[in-house]
């Protein structure tokens, strides 16, 4: 069997969705062909609040909600609380952060944190939290410390991958994933990821129409999800620099070719 490796770089484009890439390699002279993301570069800044977000409260049976009017990146918890303690300083509430780093709403009297967007979920650490959340002593407790730049684990699907099945909340969802990044990159800091895990075996002509995407670990591209370059990679919501990807190994196979 015959076998040639053909290694392309790709980047992501698009200012306004840097978390994903449109690609068109070259199709080799046989029927099938592997794919495989050799590795991911970016810059860990990503897009972790915007203004398609939103929190939601029932004060003493009077609803209240919290929209967002700028991006975000790079939040820590004491920077979040203080955000939301502004915002929510003209309706007695307070916003602040317990002793193992996890938020807490304070207010004199009844009240329920009803409805948050993914990304506000996320960042309050109430991602595994049923909604409504009511008060208990005036106190809507968080329960887990926030994920504040994208969720421990990162992946690169696209439109052709190998199956990995993710867990959201209505169950699972089969993703096609080329790369899984775990999350240990700092803000502001490159992100250099290799890969080891998934090779794709596909028909050579789908090679001229790839989509690339990088989405956290709930596959929401977020533009949260920073950028990608391929060897391809993004995420996010939308992450705010381009990515540089090193080359895609993609191995092809004459058919009915010689040992």
């Amino acid at each position: 069997m015959n076998e040639s490796i053909i290694k392309f770089t790709e980047f992501s484009r698009n200012p306004n969705c840097y978390e994903q890439i449109h690609s068109n390699l070259r199709i080799p002279f046989t029927q099938y062909s592997t794919l495989m993301i050799d590795s991911l570069t970016t810059y860990a800044c990503f897009e972790v609040l915007n203004a398609d977000d939103y929190l939601t409260f029932n004060v003493s049976g009077t609803g209240l909600t919290l929209t967002f009017d700028e991006s975000y990146s790079d939040l820590n918890a004491e920077s979040l609380a203080t955000l939301l303690d502004e915002k929510l300083k003209n309706y007695d509430i307070d916003c602040s952060v317990d002793y193992t780093n996890r938020i807490r709403f304070n207010y004199n009297g009844n009240f329920a944190l009803t409805d948050a967007s993914y990304n506000v979920r996320t960042l309050l650490g109430i991602y595994d939290q049923s909604l409504p959340i009511s008060s208990v002593g005036g106190v809507v407790q968080c329960s887990a410390v926030g994920h504040y730049l994208s969720t421990p684990i990162l992946y690169l699907i696209g439109s052709i991958g190998g199956k990995c099945f993710i867990k959201d909340d209505n169950g699972y969802k089969n993703q096609r994933v080329l790369m899984r990044i775990n999350n240990s990159f700092s803000a502001n800091f490159p992100v250099i990821a290799n890969n080891g895990e998934f090779k794709v075996y596909t028909l050579s002509n789908d090679l001229s129409n790839i989509d690339f995407e990088l989405v956290d670990a709930g596959a929401s591209g977020k533009d949260a999800v920073t950028v990608i370059s391929t060897d391809t990679w993004d995420a996010t919501k939308t992450p705010t620099q381009a990515a540089d990807a090193d080359p895609i190994d993609v191995v092809t196979t004459a058919a009915g070719g010689g040992a």
